[in-house]
């Protein structure tokens, strides 16, 4: 085998590499970025008033469209820390979409800006 050929089974089997290499990305890059549409309610557990559930988890990059209601009868703040999204959510209004992309992964507590003494509940970005 002469070194031209050497040279070309080389180059044959870069492009392949590299073909395969690319094809993995982009089916790696379909894996995280998704549409989710979780929902939360501050609602009243145990006499007092709670978000239920207590944990939402959502992936990294993420396009979140997170739904709150409250269905106690006075209005409530509904704060993420570490996100910079601060709400008010109304007993009589339709559920507030609060919109983002999970952009930080980490733990970020989730609470009531109106009434610090409210339980909180988490938001789990992996």
């Amino acid at each position: 085998m002469g070194v031209d050929t050497i040279a070309m089974d080389n180059r044959s089997r870069l492009r392949r590499t590299v073909a395969v290499g690319a094809v993995s990305l982009l089916a790696l890059a379909g894996c995280s970025g998704e549409s989710v549409e979780p929902a939360i309610s501050i609602a009243v557990v145990d006499g007092k008033p709670d978000f239920s559930p207590k944990t939402v988890t959502v992936d990294t990059d993420d396009t979140v469209d997170l739904s709150v209601t409250n269905t106690t009868d006075k209005t409530h703040g509904f704060r993420i820390e570490g996100y910079g999204i601060t709400r008010l959510v109304d007993p009589t209004a339709p559920p507030e979409h609060v919109k983002f992309t999970a952009y930080r992964g980490g733990i970020f507590r989730i609470m009531c800006q109106l009434h610090e003494a409210h339980q909180t509940a988490t938001l789990i970005v992996t």
